[in-house]
């Protein structure tokens, strides 16, 4: 420092008086930058939060969506929907897809279900009058009767069969049978109540099945019936067919039979002595005993018309 000009000693003393400043200026400035640079690492990780997280909302809300809906239609609710069909998306593109999928084969299943309904009643329902057949009073009546049981009500059986069917057959041909069959059947139809079942038993032979019936309301209803029938005015071909008249038998439940299979045939047996009496009438089984308090089910026959 001896050596040292006095000028120089000066400049020195500068220089040192200012590297205080100086490193202050620098430290800001290096500080300044330093929270700059943490800023922007701060908003980058929280760009990538949000990211993440409208991800983890958008995106697995959706697949949730649809895995939940294959669920259900997957357990038979054919009903179910996404709902994922407004986006551009290619999840909504899914979405729309399952639900059209679902929509079709919801319409197969109601037209399949249609078709097994159909076949359902082809197999229970004559063809020719439109009548349920004897496969479904063989399955239905049991039912019947022990609805009845419970009830403690009655049942009654109608026996009903063509007086002299064949000679129609014969002398106007089968198509006037048939058209006699038809006639019967659209008759019997409106001859019962809803609680009522009317069934084509066999050939020319039908049978009625009444509910909560005594014997003597069964019998009045056979009669009306019986009565009806002689008042069709029948034609085929532009030919009158004739009168027509039946022959009915009547048995109940429980008094003359206990059984599906021997109530029917209870029945039938009246049938058959109607029949033999003369036909054109009504008889009322004589089997088992009678029903208490009124219309006893003795061997009733009607006069014939």
């Amino acid at each position: 420092m001896k050596n040292l000009s006095t000028r120089s000693k000066l400049i020195l003393l500068v220089v040192v008086s200012a590297l205080p400043a100086l490193a202050l200026t620098l430290y800001s400035a290096f500080e300044e930058r330093a929270l700059n640079l943490a800023g922007i690492a701060l908003a980058t990780i929280l760009l990538l939060l949000g990211a993440w997280y409208g991800t983890e909302v958008f995106v697995l809300r959706n697949i949730r969506t649809l895995l939940d809906t294959a669920r259900r239609v997957r357990s038979g609710d054919l009903g179910a929907r996404t709902g994922l069909h407004h986006g551009k998306d290619e999840l909504s593109q899914v979405g729309r897809e399952f639900d059209e999928m679902a929509e079709t084969l919801q319409g197969r299943d109601l037209e399949l279900k249609k078709a097994m309904q159909e076949l359902q009643e082809q197999a229970i329902t004559d063809p020719l009058t439109g009548l349920h057949n004897t496969r479904y009073l063989r399955e239905l009546l049991p039912r019947e009767m022990l609805r009845a049981k419970r009830k403690d009500s009655p049942l009654a059986a109608i026996m009903i069969d063509v007086d002299h069917f064949k000679r129609v057959n014969d002398s106007l041909g089968h198509e006037a049978g048939d058209e006699v069959l038809r006639q019967l059947g659209a008759l019997f139809k409106t001859s019962i109540r809803g609680s009522d079942i009317a069934c084509r038993y066999g050939g020319e032979e039908f049978a009625i099945i009444l509910a909560d019936a005594t014997s003597e309301g069964a019998r009045r209803r056979a009669e009306d019936i019986r009565a009806a029938v002689g008042r069709l005015e029948l034609h085929h071909g532009g030919k009158p067919i004739g009168g027509l008249t039946v022959s009915l038998g009547v048995a109940l439940f429980p008094y003359h039979a206990d059984q599906a299979t021997t109530l029917l045939r209870k029945a039938d047996e009246a049938l058959y002595q109607a029949k033999s009496a003369g036909r054109d009438r009504v008889v009322v089984s004589d089997a088992g005993t009678a029903p208490p308090g009124g219309a006893t089910p003795k061997s009733r026959t009607a006069p014939a018309s």
